[in-house]
């Protein structure tokens, strides 16, 4: 059992049928490195840099925010790490060789999750890096695992950031993440290694909702009574700033709309406030002085009337056009209190080429999933801009995306919403 590099030293094991393990409790780690490095193509900066800091050398220590703020606004980024710490090996290997298999396979193994010999309880965080890679080993085990072995697994899902608690707008409860990564264990391994002689009272899935901050037991995940809902996006082009006209509602453009414009530059990127990160920045943050910026798009729905729960995966459809031949675009869904306070929830980044440039593109970015309820007299919010730095690593917008760049350029973006390119946001909406 255990979190950390534990997690991943049971899944270095976990397919070797000669140790006959009774079981694992494998917390926030999976058996894909590279997808938490590499989410959407755009590197994982904050989380490496800090990383990279704690882990450099026999034993980890604190983190110093000015080391970790000076390695984050390095430039080349592959000297994030020297200009933080001191040069190390481990953080130019994930750089230099994000798309060389044979590394990242002895790293994260093959179908380590489809052969695994013991039954596994997940533990996982909204706000840890690791959750949908974590969420995959687990659909993976009830689908192409031993029967056995997927009939035992379990999986609990808590608002968490990697290894750390937070706390959620609103609420008063604790939910401690250290005693989440020990309490499960007693009936668990009682059972598994034949302590008890009970059956094992813990649901397949057990999750934490929030908004109404609750726990709440399912038999699967994703949720079988989800109905996927598209939310549209609307404005007359002036959704890139906090008063202007962008709505977001599940009737689709019938009307010419305008398409929204921004300039994203590398140098003056849209800054991270909370999110899926390694470190104490991550989690639940409010976002209003971000939504100010004009290369942020904001596209909010009316206060709603009754509540809604989203919980599951979650994507932006966007049809967008730039005039740099490779940049980003990123999307954060974002709950609105009635008093204005806006704070994130889920958030993605898709990084691509685009060959055919100013002309609309259809793309998806992917967000993380999560469970949540909009409380009556909330709003819900999507913003769409090119960046969410250092949560993710500045595209230069030029094409080269070596990690020994430096030169940059500005890249003018469109988003479209009209009946020919209707962006919008699916949300797995919960009856």
């Amino acid at each position: 059992m255990g979190r950390l590099f534990v997690g991943p030293t049971q899944w270095a094991v976990a397919d070797q049928p000669t140790l006959r393990t009774g079981a694992f409790f494998i917390q926030i780690a999976s058996t894909n490195f590279r997808a938490m490095f590499f989410p959407g193509n755009a590197f994982s900066l904050e989380s490496a840099v800090f990383w990279t800091i704690r882990s450099r050398g026999e034993r980890d220590r604190p983190v110093d925010n000015a080391d970790l703020e000076r390695g984050v606004n390095t430039l080349p980024v592959l000297d994030a790490d020297l200009r933080a710490i001191g040069d190390t090996d481990f953080y130019n290997d994930w750089l230099l060789r994000q798309n060389d298999d044979d590394y990242w396979g002895v790293v994260d193994g093959i179908k380590r999750a489809q052969t695994i010999q013991a039954p596994v309880l997940l533990l996982a965080g909204w706000f840890d890096p690791f959750l949908p890679s974590q969420l995959d080993d687990y659909t993976t085990i009830k689908k192409h695992a031993d029967p056995a072995v997927a009939r035992e697994t379990r999986l609990i899902i808590g608002p968490w950031a990697h290894a750390i608690s937070r706390g959620m707008p609103g609420s008063t409860a604790e939910n401690p993440y250290r005693v989440a990564s020990i309490e499960p264990a007693l009936s668990w391994f009682d059972h598994h290694l034949g302590v008890s002689r009970d059956s094992l009272d813990m649901p397949p899935v057990r999750l934490f909702v929030m908004g109404i901050n609750q726990w709440r037991d399912e038999n699967e995940w994703p949720l079988q009574r989800t109905r996927y809902k598209r939310f549209h996006m609307h404005s007359f082009g002036d959704a890139h700033h906090m008063f202007g006209s962008g709505r977001l509602d599940t009737i689709p453009p019938h009307t010419p709309e305008q398409p929204d414009m921004y300039t994203y530059d590398p140098l003056n990127p849209t800054p991270t406030a909370g999110g899926a990160m390694l470190g104490p920045r991550a989690g639940v943050k409010r976002q209003n002085e971000i939504e100010e910026r004009s290369d942020v798009l904001i596209y909010t729905s009316d206060r709603l009337e009754k509540a809604i729960e989203i919980t599951g995966p979650i994507k932006a459809v966007l049809y967008v056009s730039t005039d740099a031949p490779h940049t980003d675009f990123t999307a954060k869904l974002v709950d609105v209190y009635p008093d204005s306070s806006a704070y994130n929830l889920s958030d993605g980044i898709l990084r691509r080429a685009y060959v055919d440039r100013n002309s609309p593109v259809q793309i998806e970015v992917v967000l993380w999933p999560t469970s949540h309820v909009f409380l009556p007299g909330h709003r819900m919010r999507v913003e769409i801009s090119s960046s969410n730095f250092p949560r993710y690593d500045r595209n230069f917008n030029t094409g080269n995306l070596s990690p020994r760049a430096t030169q940059t350029q500005k890249a003018s973006q469109r988003v479209y919403h009209s009946k020919q390119y209707p962006s919008y946001v699916l949300l797995p909406v919960i009856p």
